[in-house]
């Protein structure tokens, strides 16, 4: 059984993958970040743990910032 992540991926890449392939197109830049979220903590999983800020946005959204975001291109577990 694979977990929620492996599953979400699957799912992104295989809709990517069947876009390009019926419009004949290029595929798009990819990029994930994993942050958690503990009390009134926010930390970067994929910088060390390192801490982050929760701001609020003009739109009304809130972001963790900054984040390390890479560009993700295959599904590799």
């Amino acid at each position: 059984m694979s977990s929620i992540y492996e599953a979400t991926c699957d799912d992104i890449f295989n809709y990517l993958t069947s876009t390009v392939d019926r419009f004949n197109t290029k595929l798009p830049t990819v990029t994930m970040s994993f942050f958690e979220i503990a009390g009134d903590n926010c930390h970067d999983l994929l910088n060390q743990f390192h801490p982050t800020q929760l701001l609020s946005c003009s739109d009304g959204n809130v972001h963790a910032y900054p984040l390390t975001e890479p560009k993700v291109t295959v599904v590799a577990i």
